[in-house]
């Protein structure tokens, strides 16, 4: 049984499956899974990771802050992204440039 698509193509919901439909299921994803595992895949699933292009973009900055006063944004130390609301300077600086491209 494949039990993530029913007959018509819909998800099946595995609280309506009977004991022995649910084992049958678990092989049948244990056996995928197992197969997957078997290629050693060396995957990285972390978050996105730029390109060396996009790395070169931006390698001036590494120059530019020297000490960690250079990171503070609003009393913000940025080299931790910041907060849960983002940086103030940033999002203030963002926010006029996006309205000055906007013409009425």
């Amino acid at each position: 049984m494949d039990g993530r698509k029913d007959h018509d193509g819909m998800s099946t919901v595995y609280q309506n499956l009977t004991p022995a439909q649910l084992r049958e299921e678990y092989a049948a994803v244990k056996a995928q899974f197992d197969a997957l595992k078997a290629k050693e895949l060396k995957l990285n699933m972390a978050r996105g990771k730029p390109g060396r292009e996009q790395l070169d973009l931006v390698s001036g900055i590494l120059s530019i802050l020297k000490t960690p006063e250079d990171c503070i944004s609003g009393g913000v130390d940025a080299r931790n992204y910041g907060e849960l609301s983002g940086l103030k300077d940033s999002s203030k600086t963002t926010t006029s440039r996006s309205w000055s491209l906007i013409r009425f």
